[in-house]
């Protein structure tokens, strides 16, 4: 707002208040806030307010930088343990973006890379095992 609109309603608002109009029907005749009207009357008390409000707000913004996190329990530390144990224990993702992107599973988890390492076990299971007879 203009300095020149500003004492437009200062002048306005200091002869209504003259004929004995009450701040709010001063307010509502000129479209502006109740609030600015007390502003009108009186802005050196707003412009304290508005600065102890500033100083309170710096004030409040210290406190807050100031204060340490809350204190993590033993539980809370223990469950952070093992959630990084298993993130750790996750095989690095060596595909490439277009493998990633097309959602090829990750090298040694396909069905296939599955089947060709169980063919290079050998196996123990069909090994009949025969024992000489002393």
């Amino acid at each position: 707002m203009t300095p020149e609109k500003k004492e437009h309603f200062r002048v306005e608002a200091v002869r209504l208040k003259a004929e004995g109009i009450t701040n709010k029907d001063i307010s509502i005749r000129l479209g502006i806030s109740k609030s600015f009207v007390s502003w009108l009357f009186n802005p050196e008390k707003h412009e304290i307010a508005l600065e102890r409000s500033r100083i309170r707000q710096r004030e409040r913004a210290k406190l807050i930088k100031s204060l340490d996190p809350l204190p993590i329990d033993d539980e809370t530390r223990r469950r952070r343990a093992e959630i990084e144990a298993l993130i750790d224990a996750i095989p690095q993702d060596t595909r490439s973006k277009t493998a990633r992107l097309a959602g090829d599973p990750l090298p040694g988890r396909s069905a296939l890379d599955q089947r060709r390492a169980a063919a290079q076990k050998p196996r123990t299971d069909n090994i009949i095992e025969f024992r000489r007879a002393s």
